[in-house]
């Protein structure tokens, strides 16, 4: 008997329990093959051995589909973090569920949207080689707490010569935020970081500009 939720392929069904069906999808609804999608659970669930922040991987075929099994009732969050690419954007797409009975549920990871967000960053002091912007979207309810750091997705992406872009992003407000630490002791403990944030709404199409203006922080 397996008591927990068991990555299979190709949508092979274990004898029980409730089954996540999925598909990966690029911008331009291409299937995506060969990537690794993980399953965390959001709570401990009594009675089948599941405890919080429990994670598990599979891995995409040659259509980009994805199936985990055997899931007992309670909350999972679906998440996958893409490769790098040539322009340095990563994004990372999440999607919380909440499993009722044995039912499966069908679920699509797809980055959407048509808008761009073309943005600067200012800093009086040197900056490192490689600086890395986060942008996330800012719910229209309140999350869980407990769920926050899975619960919305978000995009990463470099800063060249203080500028950066990133699409496509879907409408709504987002917040974007660079931090680096810029300083550290003897033990490599950091005693300074840099650090900026601002918030940008993001139209249907089209885009939409942001300045972050960084400043440093004694630790």
């Amino acid at each position: 008997e397996v008591s927990g939720p068991v990555p299979i392929e190709r949508g092979i069904e274990l004898s029980h329990g409730a089954t996540i069906h999925g598909h990966l999808l690029d911008a331009g609804g291409g299937g995506l093959s060969s990537e690794t999608v993980s399953l965390r659970c959001y709570t401990d669930i009594q009675g089948h051995g599941l405890n919080k922040d429990e994670k598990w991987d599979t891995t995409t075929d040659v259509e980009g589909r994805f199936t985990f099994g055997n899931l007992a009732a309670g909350g999972f969050q679906l998440s996958w973090w893409s490769p790098a690419r040539e322009d340095s954007v990563r994004f990372y797409l999440g999607q919380g569920l909440e499993i009722l009975g044995t039912e499966g549920v069908d679920v699509v990871l797809q980055p959407r949207g048509h808008a761009a967000l073309h943005g600067t960053i200012a800093f009086d002091g040197e900056l490192p080689e490689v600086v890395v912007v986060s942008i996330y979207p800012q719910p229209d309810e309140p999350v869980d707490p407990t769920r926050a750091l899975w619960a919305r997705c978000s995009w990463a992406t470099v800063v060249d010569h203080g500028c950066f872009r990133l699409e496509p992003l879907e409408p709504g407000e987002y917040e974007v935020s660079v931090e680096f630490t810029c300083e550290t002791d003897a033990s490599g403990r950091s005693t300074a970081v840099v650090y900026g944030e601002a918030r940008v709404v993001v139209p249907e199409a089209g885009s939409a500009e942001v300045s972050l203006l960084l400043e440093r922080d004694e630790r």
